[in-house]
């Protein structure tokens, strides 16, 4: 009974390392399905076949040296708010942000199919999203962005890397370079 209660404890502890690592990247569909079979997640890195999603903002660099700072991270956190919905709700993983800049991903941590049209589908729905973001900021008086994307699915590494101090699940590889 005493192993069988620290294999519990093991498992749970598991469950809430994973949880916590990806509840702010995936949807709570995505995270589910990965909660239901946490051992097909290899988080020491494995080779897979993905689509890497990338977008910035034209000319944002420019534009936010022009506005006071409050206003522009109002402008990114509601760019990138729209943006993360759309992809998560696509089924793709949030990566990471770079200043305006979105990394993304399908394909990873669970294997999918369509990830390719997914990756467009999210692109386009993202497209339409801004035009009706540009209506709201153009309405309030602020300026209207322009989003540059680029898509490409190829194989790469993903795992978890970095440090023991801070790391992040991530893909790496030509493939992601060719779409950013």
């Amino acid at each position: 009974a005493h192993d069988v209660y620290h294999r519990y404890q093991r498992e749970r502890r598991k469950k809430k390392f994973i949880q916590n690592a990806f509840k702010n990247y995936l949807s709570d569909s995505l995270l589910a399905e990965i909660m239901k079979n946490p051992q097909g997640l290899n988080l020491g890195g494995e080779k897979k076949l993905v689509t890497i999603f990338f977008s910035d903002l034209a000319g944002f660099t420019t534009l936010s040296e022009k506005l006071p700072p409050e206003e522009v991270v109002h402008i990114l956190n509601t760019y990138l708010e729209r943006m993360t919905t759309v992809i998560m709700e696509s089924g793709g993983f949030v990566n990471k942000f770079e200043g305006d800049a979105i990394m993304a991903f399908w394909g990873a941590p669970l294997a999918c199919e369509d990830q390719a049209a997914l990756a467009m589908r999210a692109a386009l729905l993202c497209q339409e999203k801004l035009l009706e973001l540009n209506d709201e900021f153009a309405a309030a008086g602020l300026p209207r962005l322009g989003m540059r994307i680029g898509i490409n699915s190829g194989e790469v590494i993903v795992g978890n890397i970095g440090s023991q101090k801070r790391f992040e699940y991530t893909v790496i590889g030509d493939a992601v370079n060719l779409a950013s």
